[in-house]
């Protein structure tokens, strides 16, 4: 079904609008993704109430793209052909290495002992040269297992020692790897839709933003207003560099401060209430950015999708009480999933630079608002004057580049 999401990308840059993984009974070609995904979009496009046929559409990119990572686990240990292997960390809750942790892998066809391994002091874990199917993965002492199931080639997982149950897949089969489909919509050379066909369910689930809709979620903020067209070719132009720069995430947050202008405010908010309020404007910044920055890789590398521990020092505000223990726990996280991504390979120059061009073309031809900034809102003090929106960020213009002059996300 067709779904409206207007010009804003949501509390995380609409992560859940970027990527993901897919599902076929079949290994389809790169041709078969595109050739599916225009029958969907062409089938879409039929039911608006003038229904035109002077629609174009250009996928972004190649629609097998995303698989191609599975061709960069330089870092990963090759199995026998035809065999599989299973790696891994465990973490306590805490998000620390668990050294010294008994887990148990029980095969679903085979009978005998289950195989068993101890966690190093790092908390690493692997188990060599196994047969393909399904398994019973478990933490001796507890009573609950999760089913792991292991294609010919390298599968590697976060386990938390408290449970098995939230068992993250950080890099699996290349089989069980599809991309999503990414699509642009002209009428008349001008962009009118953005779509994306997402294939990790049958039947597959297809999204579009109308891109000629104003973004009215920040009205009290200032006038919204769409950009003329020779203003979205230079924003465009000129969002490259900061695009680039948010999604080259194996260089850490500090990688983000040049982005900022002098008068960057980063607020964020759950159920109306500040959170993280004692934290400088420019750390709140690092901290939010490069948790998303992270879990759009992952949406694109990890066949589970964008792991929810990624946000959970940001949204499960319950349980985290003290602003102190936050930022401990996402500096944790974050560092964890970061060293999963460069021990799978993911951050090989190659292929690191084909997810950021990806990203590049993807966030630069989403709509942009306008915003002539009154200066006066006391929830958001962002400065006065002509401003850009950016799902969360807010952008200016200073020395003729932009800049990130404001971060903004709400839930609850």
């Amino acid at each position: 079904m067709r779904t409206q999401k207007g010009t804003r990308l949501g509390v995380i840059l609409a992560v859940n609008l970027l990527l993901s993984s897919l599902v076929f009974a079949q290994n389809p070609t790169s041709e078969d993704y595109a050739a599916r995904s225009r029958t969907l979009i062409e089938a879409d496009l039929r039911k608006l109430p003038s229904a035109p046929n002077d629609f174009r559409i250009e996928f972004l990119g190649d629609p097998n793209a995303i698989l191609d990572h599975a061709r960069f686990h330089g870092g990963t240990p090759r199995p026998t052909a035809g065999r599989a292997s299973l790696s891994g960390r465990v973490v306590t809750p805490a998000w620390q290495a668990a050294s010294g942790v008994r887990l148990l892998l029980t095969s679903s066809t085979e009978t005998g002992t289950p195989r068993s391994v101890v966690t190093s002091t790092a908390g690493e874990f692997q188990f060599p040269n196994l047969a393909t199917g399904d398994y019973e993965l478990q933490i001796d002492g507890n009573s609950g297992s999760e089913p792991v199931t292991l294609e010919a080639g390298s599968t590697r997982i976060l386990v938390s020692a408290r449970s098995t149950e939230s068992v993250i897949t950080i890099l699996g089969s290349p089989d069980n790897l599809r991309p999503r489909v990414t699509a642009r919509v002209y009428q008349a050379n001008k962009i009118r839709f953005f779509y994306q066909v997402d294939f990790h369910q049958e039947p597959p689930d297809l999204e579009a933003m109308d891109l000629t809709e104003i973004n009215h979620d920040f009205d009290e903020f200032g006038s919204p207003s769409l950009p003329t067209e020779a203003e979205s070719k230079q924003l465009k132009t000129d969002l490259t560099p900061l695009l680039t720069a948010l999604m080259d995430v194996g260089k850490g947050p500090q990688r983000l401060k040049p982005l900022f202008s002098s008068k960057l405010v980063c607020r964020l908010y759950d159920s109306g209430e500040p959170v993280m309020p004692s934290r400088d404007n420019q750390s709140c910044a690092l901290d939010l950015l490069d948790t998303i920055a992270l879990a759009m890789w992952f949406q694109m590398e990890a066949s589970d999708g964008e792991p929810p521990q990624i946000v959970t020092p940001f949204s499960e505000f319950s349980k985290i009480t003290s602003d102190e223990e936050r930022i401990a726990l996402a500096a944790r996280t974050l560092d964890i999933f970061r060293q999963e991504l460069r021990r799978a390979g993911l951050f090989e120059p190659q292929h690191a630079s084909r997810v950021q061009r990806y990203y590049v073309d993807l966030l630069s031809n989403l709509a942009i608002t306008k915003l002539k900034s009154t200066g006066e809102n006391q929830v958001l003090p962002l400065p006065k004057g002509d401003l850009f929106m950016l799902g969360p960020l807010f952008l200016i213009r200073e020395d003729a580049k932009l800049k990130i002059v404001g971060v903004f996300m709400a839930g609850g």
